[in-house]
């Protein structure tokens, strides 16, 4: 199910996929040797999308990571989407301006923000019938905050601004001419 994430939700170009599937890994890696703490609670499918989301829509990315609870509300908007089309389909309906009422409310700035971003629909409805790991839909906040922990980017210590050392002498620019 992770390589249909990636499928889905990366497009076609190969270096951003290797990249991509190289942060996945290690980042399982790191959740396989830190399972006694984290308590097995990180699924592969869940982490290839927050993996996925991180690189097709950092914005995003950054907005989940300080409101877990929103990748929820996203995946059941999604969802409640699907359902909709597929009941137009079967009825021959129209969905213009129709609303699934399951369906939550986005902030305005969010839906614009994923809207322009049609992959993240992709990268949150990948689904397999047999795998109950895949969804969001029931995790807490602080469940869906462990997979913002372990794929945050490792940022560098704001330093604090210095002066430059003085040197005891000055070096002396001189102009040498061509040839």
């Amino acid at each position: 199910d992770c390589c249909v994430v990636f499928a889905q939700g990366l497009g076609n170009n190969p270096r951003q996929i290797k990249r991509t599937v190289n942060v996945f890994f290690m980042l399982w890696t790191m959740a396989e040797m830190r399972k006694e703490k984290l308590q097995g609670e990180i699924k592969p499918v869940r982490l290839a999308k927050v993996v996925a989301i991180q690189t097709v829509a950092p914005k995003l990315y950054e907005l989940l990571k300080e409101q877990p609870g929103l990748l929820r509300d996203l995946e059941l908007y999604y969802r409640a989407e699907i359902r909709l089309a597929r009941e137009d389909q079967t009825e021959g309906i129209a969905a213009a301006g129709r609303k699934a009422p399951d369906r939550p409310e986005l902030p305005e700035d969010l839906t614009r923000l994923v809207n322009s971003i049609p992959a993240v629909g992709r990268i949150l409805t990948v689904r397999h019938p047999q795998t109950a790991d895949t969804d969001f839909g029931k995790l807490s906040p602080a469940e869906l905050r462990l997979y913002f922990t372990l794929t945050r980017h490792a940022e560098s210590p704001k330093s604090t601004a210095t002066e430059a050392p003085v040197l005891p002498f000055e070096p002396q620019m001189v102009r040498i001419s061509a040839g």
